[in-house]
């Protein structure tokens, strides 16, 4: 059965964003100055630029690619069309995409070489061009807060975003074995994705106000040791999403 609308849209989405992320990341790494890409040495040239746009676009179209021919794999054995209808589950999906959102703007901002302290309204919310008061590093205190281009947290926020649009399709899969690799997956991705969110949420609006919350020891923890945390939550959502599907049929 062919790709219908709502699975071309989540693809689509995907590759979208990873192309449209990849290309500023091009424009600010090669016009931005070190100092407002946190030291980094190539900042400013075509060179700097085209790395870490490459770079960026590699990883997570892996991760759209990846995603694509599971879908397409699962298609083959379809016989009926999927429910596009809404349902209850969904709108807890967009709202988990709001909330995402919305903490993610001092990222969203940076990418497009704009701190996101010179905003009206949101700098009263949200550290941006100023230094912090209290770092993990000497370099937290000289650089801005939350400097231009790519952070670890808008690849959270970009994995948190396809993972919940991903698990939208994960339900309607009908193959077991394709569904329990997309679960693992789409659990991987989220743990993983939520991990590097937080901590970069947490580093950068509250512990550079001064702030050193007792959880931030435990995100830390959980941060530098993201991709063994991700594995292990994403074997966690598999043993549920198993049950569920096997209390379901």
């Amino acid at each position: 059965m062919k790709l219908n609308k709502l699975q071309i849209s989540i693809i689509a989405c995907g590759w979208f964003y990873s192309a449209y992320f990849a290309i500023w990341a091009f424009i600010v790494y090669s016009t931005s100055n070190p100092y407002n890409a946190y030291g980094y040495g190539l900042a400013g040239t075509f060179i700097g630029g085209i790395t870490k746009a490459l770079t960026f676009f590699f990883v997570n179209g892996l991760i759209i690619l990846v995603s694509s021919i599971l879908i397409i794999l699962d298609n083959r054995q379809r016989q009926d069309e999927i429910d596009r209808a809404l349902q209850k589950t969904d709108y807890i999906r967009i709202i988990l995409l709001i909330v995402a959102f919305f903490f993610a703007l001092p990222w969203l901002f940076a990418i497009h070489g704009i701190f996101i302290s010179d905003i009206p309204i949101l700098n009263l919310i949200f550290l941006g061009r100023q230094p912090g008061i209290l770092g993990t590093n000497f370099f937290d205190y000289i650089y801005p807060s939350v400097h231009l281009g790519l952070h670890h947290g808008t690849d959270g926020y970009l994995h948190i975003s396809y993972a919940i649009l991903l698990s939208i399709l994960i339900f309607k899969m009908k193959n077991p074995i394709i569904r329990n690799v997309s679960i693992f997956g789409m659990g991987f991705l989220a743990s993983y994705g939520l991990i590097a969110y937080l901590e970069d949420i947490f580093h950068e609006q509250i512990l550079k106000r001064g702030f050193l919350p007792p959880i931030w020891h435990l995100i830390k923890l959980f941060y530098d040791y993201g991709i063994f945390f991700g594995l292990i939550f994403g074997l966690i959502i598999l043993i549920f999403g198993v049950y569920y599907f096997h209390e379901k049929e």
